[in-house]
Formats: structure tokens, C-alpha cells, sequence
């Protein structure tokens, strides 16, 4: 990972705009010098992304580092404004080491008005950071309050302290490179999203992130031409594989983004097409953990199901997980106050939800995983689903402890078969909780017929 960086914010701009597109806000002269220009250490303006508008900001490296002081800070501010006020996104192109102390407290001062604008604008349009360089201070609070953060691995590095300040403050030596890696940050915290190999690929993400979300969160994600069969085969071995595997093989080939990938690997989350129609897909990950959901995967989830809600994109939830994870670890950890969370937020999703239950779904990962009982518009069952408080073995022996001791095998054995009746998908099926039993080689087409059929019945505006 490099400290520095020669590309200039505009340049960088440029990169991600389209060409002729670009057009600056707030380039005025400052009265305190006539030839110092306004907030010189941000380009900041308008321009169109694949011909979509979008409102672009970049901090200028070789500037004091790419520093934020009062102007460049209102510089923001006012991008932030404008760019609610005609619903579309706000891009931030970070290089910089935050702000500049010498400024006093005016400075910080007005760099939390351009935070509370970037809190009211996140409520109603996306809000994407690209780590090109450095983030630290109040910028990376403005990564931390984006919806999306993309990483450029060669350059870029995040920190709300620097190793000076981390050693004043408590004592700690930590390298640069360390405090700041965002390959860590990503595993550890799940503060980035996206981690792309150079700049680059960064940028060429973002414009890939902005084509699948909507311009605001009252319109509806814009559907793509797309070449990939319909009824392409799905794998033999489907449901076997790690669960980002399994969303690509469901997807349209080429327009799957898996958001930290890294983290919470009990779960995959991804935006993508099916086709050509946008949607969020949540994975488990039987092939991580025994699939159990623990901690960072329940912050992946509610998290994922948040953004996927604000912008209107169907969530898609594919279930094949034996439950929450469990043991003194998770409760320490507040695995309860999460698993809420996660309920929550299937809950009060207002896009429409499609949930497979493709293997176990027991107890509270059932409820909470897009269930029927959380208002999921559509529920598919493979055959191979099941549905319980618990596997049916622990069924028998949670409710027949006291007859264990003296039951043959094939009584036990029975007792058994007759619970995985109870929680079969064709007893589902008859008391409504599931729509439909599909084999697992229809996966894709019945996903892809029924996306289609969400986004004819809304055609503009929230679905």
C-alpha cells in the first residue's frame, strides 16, 4: 500500500464522468487573495456517469494532502445540497488527510454542517465513497456515512486517527499501513465494501454500483438489455458451493458486486441482474460455519436489507442455514440485540422480498430470513426444505426426554420421521407458508420471471 498519490482531483473526476459532462460549483475568487480560489483543495460539480446525472466531489492531493478547510468544507456542503434537492448521487473521491487544525474551531464548525447535509441527503439519494488514497478525519466520517465505500488496494488507506494522534491520545505506537490497511478494515469491521485492485478498477466500480441503484429513493432501478439464458443450467453441485458462488450461478453472468465479501462470511450479500433486472440477494453460507449466523453476518444482513429498502430493490434471501450462531462468545458479543436487527429490518423493508428456502431453515433464522411471516411477497421451497423450531432429531429429543430411555430405535426412528413430515415443504405448501415447490434447476428462470413481474407492476417510482 503507497502513501501518496500523483493523480490530481480533477484528472480523477474526469475518469468517472462522462466526457464534456463536468461542470464545477463554487469557483469564485477569496477576498483574501487574488489568486487563491474558493476551496481549491476539492473539485466539486456535476456531470453525467454513463449519462446519468450525479454530483461529483474529489479532494486535491498535493494540496496540503488533500486537507478540508472551511471552504473546501462548504465547497461539500453545498454539493451535498444541491445534489438532494435534484435527487441524484453524490460520488466522493477521497484522498485526504482530513482536516486542517491550523484553522481552529471554524473549521470544525462547518465540517459538521457538511456531515448533518450528508446525513439528510443519504435519506433520499446514494451516497458512494471511493478510497483512492488517504481517509482520515472527518472524511472518513464521510466514508462511514455513505452507503457504499470502494477501496483502491495499491493507495488507499482509512482512519479516523492518525498514528500521531493514536500515540497522544492513548499511548499506542501502530504503523501507518496497519491502523489504516483497508483489507482489515473490511475483514474486521466491514467499513468497506468493495476493495478494487487500483484506481482504476475503483472508479470502474463505482460506475458499475451506480448502474445498479436508482437515482433516489423514489424512483426504481433502471432494468439492463442482457444476453444470459433465462434457463441457463444451474450446477449439479448448487447449494454445495460457497454461497457467492451459488448468487453468481443465479445472476446474470458479469453484474454480480458482492459487498464485503470478507466480513460476516456466514452470508453473502450482492447486488446484481437477473434478467437485466436489478435485485439484492442474501446468501447463507453453508460451506462457512455450518452456516450458522453469527454476529457480523446478522450487521451484514439488516444492513444490506436497509440499503436494498431505501432504493427499492427487491431483496431476494436464499435460506439454507441451521440457525443463529450460538455459545458464550455471540451473547457476549450481543448476538440477540442483532438478530433483532436483522428481523427488524426484513420487517419494515419496503421493496418488494423473495425468499427460496433451499435446506434447513430453523427457529429464528427462519422467522427472520424473508419469511412469510415478515411479509415476503413470494416464498419458494426446493424439496430437499425444512422448516422447524429445531432439526428433527433435537425435536424428539427436547420432547420426549423423559421417553428416550426406554423407546426402541425404530420408535425413536419414527418419532423422527414423523417430525421432518411436519416441517417438509409440502406441509409448508398446505398451510400457506410457501408459494410454490421448485426444482433446484429452475432456480433462475422462476426468479427471473418473477422479478420481471415486480418491476411491470411498477414501472416508475417506488415498487
Amino acid at each position: 500500500m503507497k502513501l501518496s498519490c500523483c493523480m490530481s482531483a480533477e484528472s480523477r473526476v474526469y475518469k468517472l464522468v462522462d466526457t464534456h459532462s463536468f461542470k464545477p460549483v463554487d469557483s469564485g475568487v477569496d477576498s483574501r487573495s487574488a489568486e487563491r480560489r474558493l476551496g481549491e483543495g476539492v473539485v466539486a460539480g456535476t456531470g453525467l456517469v454513463d449519462g446519468r446525472p450525479a454530483a461529483v466531489c474529489a479532494t486535491e492531493p498535493s494540496l496540503l494532502k488533500g486537507s478540508l478547510g472551511v471552504e473546501e468544507a462548504r465547497k461539500i456542503t453545498t454539493l451535498f445540497v444541491y445534489a438532494q434537492s435534484l435527487g441524484m448521487p453524490v460520488v466522493c473521491l477521497c484522498d485526504s488527510s482530513g482536516v486542517r487544525v491550523n484553522e481552529g474551531p471554524l473549521v470544525l464548525q462547518v465540517v459538521a454542517e457538511m456531515l448533518v447535509k450528508a446525513v439528510e441527503a443519504r435519506r433520499c439519494i446514494p451516497v458512494i465513497t471511493a478510497v483512492l488514497g488517504g481517509c482520515a478525519g472527518a472524511m472518513s466520517v464521510l466514508a462511514g456515512l455513505s452507503h457504499l465505500v470502494v477501496g483502491c488496494r495499491t493507495k488507499g488507506y482509512m482512519f479516523l486517527y492518525g498514528p500521531r494522534a493514536v500515540k497522544h491520545l492513548i499511548g499506542e505506537e501502530v504503523e501507518h499501513t496497519r491502523l489504516g490497511d483497508l483489507e482489515n478494515l473490511s475483514a474486521k469491521a466491514g467499513t468497506v465494501h468493495v476493495i478494487a485492485e487500483d484506481e482504476d478498477s475503483a472508479i470502474k466500480t463505482v460506475k458499475q454500483l451506480l448502474q445498479l441503484l436508482p437515482q433516489n429513493s423514489s424512483q426504481t432501478p433502471e432494468q439492463k438489455p442482457f444476453t444470459d439464458p433465462v434457463d441457463r443450467p444451474i450446477p449439479e453441485k448448487f447449494f454445495e458451493e460457497e454461497s457467492s458462488k451459488l448468487v453468481s450461478d443465479v445472476c446474470d453472468r458479469g453484474s454480480c458486486i458482492e459487498l464485503r465479501p470478507s466480513y460476516g462470511r456466514a452470508v453473502s450479500t450482492v447486488l446484481g441482474r437477473l434478467s437485466g433486472f436489478p435485485a439484492g440477494l442474501v446468501a447463507s453460507n453453508p460451506a462457512f460455519n455450518k452456516g450458522l449466523i453469527d454476529r457480523e453476518a446478522a450487521v451484514k444482513i439488516s444492513e444490506f436489507v436497509e440499503l436494498c429498502s431505501l432504493f427499492n430493490i427487491p431483496v431476494i434471501t436464499l435460506v439454507n442455514t441451521p440457525g443463529f450462531s450460538v455459545g458464550l462468545s455471540q451473547e457476549e458479543a450481543g448476538i440477540l440485540r442483532h438478530v433483532a436487527q436483522v428481523l427488524k429490518s426484513y420487517a419494515e423493508c419496503r421493496a418488494p422480498k423473495i425468499a427460496v428456502i433451499a435446506g434447513p431453515a430453523y427457529g429464528a433464522a427462519y422467522i427472520a430470513m424473508g419469511s412469510r411471516l415478515l411479509g415476503a411477497d413470494y416464498v419458494y421451497a426446493l424439496p430437499q426444505a425444512q422448516v422447524a423450531s429445531m432439526p428433527p432429531e433435537a425435536v424428539v429429543e427436547t420432547a420426549h426426554s423423559k421417553k428416550l430411555a426406554t423407546m426402541t430405535e425404530e420408535e425413536k426412528q419414527a418419532l423422527i420421521a414423523q417430525e421432518r413430515i411436519k416441517s417438509s415443504p409440502q406441509t409448508l405448501l398446505s398451510n400457506g407458508l410457501v408459494d410454490e415447490i421448485i426444482e433446484k434447476q429452475h432456480i433462475r428462470s422462476k426468479l427471473a420471471r418473477t422479478l420481471r413481474n415486480i418491476y411491470r407492476q411498477s414501472p416508475a417510482g417506488r415498487i
